[in-house]
């Protein structure tokens, strides 16, 4: 019975400490998205490579791939 109280606890805690992970990524993640976003529409207004990377905190380099990549209206 120990062992299985003991196995049970641990597994729960396991679980608790991957949803935390997953969170933190996933809001990680979304918040990479909306610096990109928001780049975007800074490119779309003429902004440059180097305002918009001080503002968002994206490398220059990233602005760079998202002004030469595919368009919100183009197919993929």
């Amino acid at each position: 019975m120990f062992i299985k109280d003991v196995t049970e606890m641990l597994l729960e805690l396991s679980r608790q400490d991957g949803l935390k992970k997953g969170l933190k990524e996933g809001l990680k993640e979304g918040d990479l998205n909306a610096r990109r976003e928001i780049s975007m529409n800074l490119l779309e207004l003429g902004l440059s490579t180097y305002i918009i990377a001080k503002a968002s905190g994206l490398l220059e380099q990233d602005i760079h791939s998202l002004r030469d990549g595919p368009r919100r209206n183009e197919a993929v």
